[in-house]
């Protein structure tokens, strides 16, 4: 066994990484062809960087409790895209987002055999709506449902309330994002 380590050392392999093995690819036109090669793989397979998002109207009103943290968030994230502004009225507007409700719960879902906590989950739900200035639907009443599973230990707790702060932000971005993916894709009617 020792025998097939040494067979393999770092030592043997260190000319080839550096180039001074007359094996090893040194020419720059074979790296490229290698890096164009690695790179055709990629595009072949689909993947693209997101790029510029856009959203198919040029004024939305968002409508929602101010209570509600994402909606804050959401008229942040709609004034970050080029084109299209928030405005403060629905006479304003080409489309309206209605956020009807969010809610965040703490729910246990696992317990001891002595009957105490071991696991809690975390959810997240936002309810929304998007009209058009006719009242048309572009999305119809929908609703998104984010969990996350936390362990809880009792020596733990003030640790606990901030990692619930975490993952309750986490999953806030989570849904915003694709709540913006959603817009970004409503056709709206002509």
């Amino acid at each position: 066994m020792k025998q097939v380590f040494k067979r393999f050392s770092v030592r043997q392999l260190g000319p080839r990484l550096h180039g001074d093995d007359p094996s090893a690819i040194q020419s720059p036109f074979a790296l490229a062809l290698l890096a164009l090669v690695l790179l055709g793989g990629l595009v072949a397979c689909g993947f693209q960087l997101r790029g510029e998002q856009t959203l198919p109207f040029s004024a939305l009103f968002v409508n929602g409790n101010a209570a509600y943290p994402s909606v804050a968030q959401i008229k942040q994230s709609v004034a970050a895209v080029p084109r299209t502004r928030v405005v403060n009225s629905l006479p304003e507007a080409d489309a309206e987002l209605k956020i009807s409700n969010e809610s965040r719960e703490r729910i246990i879902s696992a317990l001891s055999a002595a009957g105490r906590v071991r696991e809690y989950e975390l959810r997240l739900r936002i309810n929304y709506l998007l009209t058009d200035k006719q009242g048309h639907e572009l999305i119809a009443p929908s609703e998104i449902l984010l969990f996350r599973l936390v362990p809880y230990n009792e020596t733990q707790v003030l640790s606990k309330g901030e990692e619930e702060a975490l993952l309750y932000r986490d999953m806030q971005n989570d849904a915003v994002a694709q709540i913006m993916r959603r817009l970004a894709a409503a056709k709206p009617q002509t």
